[in-house]
């Protein structure tokens, strides 16, 4: 039970109405509040109780303890004791505070005024905009214009003053035009590939060059590759460009093998940027029509092709020489 004798707290209507305060500075004015003497309103309490019994961090109450004494509704005065300071001394104004006496008496906060006449005879000192009376048709239902409670004006802390409310139908509008902008503003989407196509390119690496290591299968780091050099050049994303892109890599022995190492690159390499590049650019040397294994290449793919079109890609290298 408090000092007041009550179960509950006789909280100052004009505080919980403030748009000023944030719930965190109300839930601390209700705590001082519950402390106040009945007569005096003057209670003394440390911060660290003060805290406990808003639910909030020391460092939050404080904050919000600055707040209220910067407002005017709680008066807060430093007591000592000897050379150190000791818990405040805090005396609850509420209604009586200046800001609340702008063209206005105390008497407007009592609870038995009505919404409308509260928001018709209620004006902030500190705002640039009073509160007009309630508007019907700009309120919500159930919401912050129902019977009982005001469309309350969104309050901006570094101009230190409320936004005036929109008229029927700008928000409306509002919305539609960040609805346009949106659509203007956002960038145009990547030509994406098909699904299908990973698959696509695996099958023809192995269908057009069987001499080099066999591709078993579309992991997903050779999928985000596929898909990076699709970005690179949106033509890629066709079954056509890669069966073109696989055919010229036979003009080059290097590539297939004609090289000191007997080197022969697989579907990574020949996927990867600078592979392609090199390619692409005709960073190897070609070698001519007369040496050109083309229709070899496809004889060979032929003979190891069983009726339903499956290349015995293992069995070709197993005839090329290699294990």
């Amino acid at each position: 039970m408090c000092k007041s004798g009550y179960w509950y707290v006789p909280c100052d209507i004009a505080v919980i109405r403030d748009k000023y305060l944030k719930p965190r500075d109300k839930t601390v004015f209700m705590v001082l509040c519950t402390h106040a003497d009945r007569e005096t309103r003057i209670t003394v309490l440390s911060m660290k109780t003060i805290a406990c019994e808003a639910g909030c961090s020391e460092r939050s109450t404080l904050n919000a303890v600055n707040t209220l004494v910067k407002r005017g509704v709680v008066e807060r005065n430093p007591r000592f004791r000897g050379n150190r300071q000791s818990a405040n001394s805090y005396r609850v104004i509420g209604h009586e505070a200046e800001c609340y006496q702008k063209n206005t008496s105390s008497e407007t906060f009592l609870p038995n005024n009505s919404a409308e006449d509260y928001a018709e005879s209620v004006e902030f000192a500190d705002c640039d905009t009073a509160i007009s009376a309630v508007d019907v048709e700009n309120c919500t239902q159930g919401g912050a214009g129902s019977a009982d409670r005001l469309l309350e004006p969104a309050f901006n802390e570094k101009e230190n003053k409320y936004s005036p409310l929109p008229r029927k139908g700008e928000e409306e509008r509002d919305t539609e035009a960040k609805s346009e902008k949106i659509k203007i503003d956002k960038p145009a989407k990547h030509n994406e590939p098909e699904n299908e196509i990973y698959e696509v390119i695996r099958t023809a690496y192995n269908k057009i060059l069987p001499e080099l290591p066999l591709a078993e299968r579309i992991t997903s780091s050779r999928m985000k590759t596929i898909k990076l050099r699709i970005r690179d050049d949106p033509s890629r994303n066709s079954p056509s460009w890669w069966s073109g892109y696989f055919q010229s890599v036979r003009d080059f022995p290097w590539l297939m093998g004609k090289n000191p190492d007997n080197w022969r690159p697989n579907l990574d390499w020949l996927i990867g940027e600078k592979g392609m590049q090199k390619i692409i650019e005709g960073g190897f040397q070609r070698q001519s029509t007369s040496e050109n294994s083309t229709e070899e290449g496809l004889a060979l793919q032929k003979k190891f092709t069983d009726d339903g079109g499956e290349v015995d890609a293992k069995g070709i290298l197993r005839e090329l020489g290699f294990n």
